[in-house]
């Protein structure tokens, strides 16, 4: 169960006066998302706000109900988003403290733009019902139809219309479908959603999966409160800053889109989020400043000492019991953390779950041989522990869970556990997830800026060094032989490409649909053959993983052809440009440094030769982040040598590079095309 003790201290009753207030901001830290020399482009700003009653809102509400302007009739289309089935004109909320709860209204309006934004006519507003923590109400909804004159109809949705539905055991939500929608249609609703936690409000996201044309939130908060607010996004902190506000609005915004090379589109998002940090509490002695938010070391503290960290890493005698027979007394420390993490990694199976706590008591997992990412990892720990290893778990937020911020101490921003071990003067970072990674390579979710270390003695921030340069090897080697062309194809993978692959190799079960479906797969049009292939290294984690293959193809004519058409790329760097999108929004994250080298070695028949001499080529983005060469060179006889060079230097592309990238990806791709052609002395 997860530990709701570390969420944070629920303040008392009476806690709150309701009033309007300008929120007072400080800047409290200026947060980079991105190290490793890689400049800060993407921004999140954490604020400590203290709220003190003062004036009403003064500015009008950008949105009625029922009022629609004449922008808003007209509207057809968006350059946000040219190919956008439906538009948001205006997306309006307010945050209001009513009592010991809070009350958030919201007023969305839609404009349908083409047949497809139809499906924008299903309204889902899910809420967290468990123990009536949050409720729905005063929701009302209606369809407005344009005629060729102007005039509008409107359809209001019945309240027998909209449903209530147990979603899940602790979730429930309301639903309901617009009538009369079609092409030019506006849709509206308005609802209240109330909760009666003030320890986190609700977070305000400005983007969404539709353009939207405005978005805006205004905040009325109780006297006495202490709240910390961070801005996620560029636009945010470039128009509010350290200015004080009470509203916050921002205009033409982009879709949020799945974009490819993006793990986790949210992690740009323009958006606000609030936590508590204390209240003052008044006695007839005067008031006194209660501190909600707690610690880092607080929050180390507390982890490691909630029971179900205990049940695995306070269970010495089991771990010494099987320290016996993983290693040896004279072990050197080095050896000892291999033979550990080998032990854990073949013995236990992970259930596909990333999470911060674990379940199952350590005996339990052993036994099970089973787990999710914490109990396989924390198992991992306590063996270390056992064998006299500095050894502690170090928490991390996964690629696809978003960003850390620093000063903002709650557990919920984490979701995975990891082993951190230190030999000497040498940190050593280890994931016993994965059946296919050696000790000292951690995986590509992993791979996060910092974590925090879990250390009793002293807990801190660990930064997370990227690993050596992922990178693959293909030589292909040519030869004639009467009507066969005959190819000898070797793969080298490296690092993390050894990783992928080598798992591949393995859930294919080593047959020989493993080369057809990875690696043969592309070239299945020139019609080949694969005649046999072999494997190194298929369990050596700590070496490349190689596979040669002989493929052989019948040409028609043979050796009597006037013309010969070779294609020289078996495996492409990419099958498909990814970039083909003018414009992006999001950065591109390829995760990794890398490189890919491709090298085609021909020996021309007697009595051919090329058509014509490929140029050499090379080409970088301005940034030099990605760079591509293709070499021709003429070698002894009738041999010659084709290269192809594909390597990321910088793996974090942001959105005023893409145009660089965009432009190299569609070279790379033509390049990727070209034939080599022999003809007839």
């Amino acid at each position: 169960m997860t530990p709701s003790h570390l969420v944070s201290k629920i303040p008392p009753p009476n806690l709150s006066i309701r009033s309007p207030f300008p929120i007072s901001l400080t800047i409290f830290e200026s947060i980079n998302l991105f190290k490793n020399n890689i400049a800060m482009r993407f921004s999140l700003l954490l604020l400590s706000i203290l709220i003190f009653p003062t004036i009403v809102f003064s500015q009008k509400d950008p949105i009625r109900f029922g009022k629609v302007s004449k922008a808003e009739k007209i509207i057809t289309s968006t350059e946000l988003d040219t190919d956008a089935n439906a538009v948001i004109l205006c997306d309006f909320g307010v945050i209001d403290f009513m009592g010991n709860a809070v009350e958030i209204t919201r007023h969305t309006r839609i404009k349908i733009l083409n047949k497809k934004g139809v499906d924008e006519a299903n309204i889902v507003l899910p809420y967290f019902s468990k123990d009536n923590n949050e409720r729905i109400f005063k929701v009302k909804a209606q369809t407005i139809n344009i005629s060729d004159d102007g005039e509008l109809k409107k359809i209001r949705i019945k309240k027998g219309d909209i449903y209530t539905v147990d979603a899940t055991e602790n979730w429930k939500e309301k639903r309901f479908t617009f009538p009369n929608v079609k092409v030019g249609s506006i849709i509206e609703y308005q609802y209240s959603k109330k909760s009666e936690s003030v320890v986190s409000l609700e977070e305000w996201t400005f983007q969404k999966s539709l353009p939207t044309l405005k978005s805006q939130l205004n905040v009325s908060v109780g006297s006495n409160l202490d709240y910390k607010i961070v801005y996620n996004g560029n636009r945010l902190i470039k128009k509010y800053g350290n200015k004080d506000a009470n509203s916050w609005s921002l205009e033409n915004l982009p879709p949020l889109k799945k974009e490819p090379f993006c793990p986790n589109p949210e992690d740009y998002v323009e958006s606000i989020r609030f936590q508590l940090a204390g209240y003052k509490r008044y006695s007839s002695g005067g008031s006194e400043y209660v501190q909600l938010m707690t610690s880092w070391e607080k929050l180390a503290k507390d982890i490691l000492e909630h029971q179900n960290y205990k049940n695995i890493l306070n269970r010495k005698r089991l771990a010494n019991k099987m320290l016996l027979q993983i290693i040896d007394e004279n072990d050197e420390p080095l050896e000892k953390v291999k033979k550990i993490y080998s032990f854990v990694q073949d013995e236990m199976d992970w259930n596909g779950k990333y999470r911060l706590f674990p379940k199952e008591k350590f005996s339990t997992i052993i036994e099970q041989k089973r787990g999710n990412s914490a109990e396989i990892n924390l198992c991992l720990v306590r063996l270390l522990q056992s064998a006299g290893l500095d050894a502690n778990p170090l928490i991390v937020s996964t690629k696809g869970n978003g960003m850390i911020t620093k000063n903002y101490p709650l557990y919920s921003q984490f979701n995975h556990v990891i082993a951190y071990v230190k030999i000497g003067e040498k940190d050593i970072l280890m994931d016993a997830i994965s059946k296919f990674r050696p000790y000292n390579l951690l995986g590509k979710n992993d791979l996060k800026p910092e974590g925090f270390l879990l250390d009793k003695s002293e807990s801190r921030w660990i930064e997370i060094k990227f690993p050596l340069k992922t990178r693959a090897v293909i030589i292909n080697n040519l030869k004639f032989e009467n009507d066969q062309m005959k190819y000898k194809t070797v793969f080298a993978f490296f690092e993390h490409e050894a990783v992928d692959y080598r798992r591949k190799f393995h859930e294919e079960k080593g047959k020989k649909s493993f080369i057809t479906t990875y690696l043969q797969k592309p070239i299945d049009e020139d019609e080949m053959t694969l005649d046999s292939f072999t494997v190194k290294n298929s369990h050596d984690l700590g070496k490349p993983f190689s596979v040669t293959c002989y493929f052989s193809k019948t040409m028609e004519d043979g050796l009597e052809a006037d013309i010969i058409y070779l294609n020289p790329f078996i495996k492409k760097h990419l099958e498909k440009n990814p970039f083909i999108n003018p414009i992006r929004y999001l950065p591109v994250d390829f995760i990794l440094p890398s490189s890919e080298k491709y090298i085609y070695n021909l020996t021309i028949p007697a009595g051919y030769e090329l058509a014509e001499i490929p140029k050499n080529i090379k080409f970088s983005t301005a940034s030099k982040k990605i760079s591509y060469t293709y070499v021709f060179a003429q070698l002894s006889g009738r041999n010659i040598q084709l290269s192809s060079n594909y390597k990321i230097s910088q793996p974090l592309i942001y959105p005023d590079e893409y145009g660089d990238l965009r432009e190299l990806f569609n070279k790379m791709m033509g390049l990727q095309a070209t034939q080599l052609v022999l003809k007839r002395k």
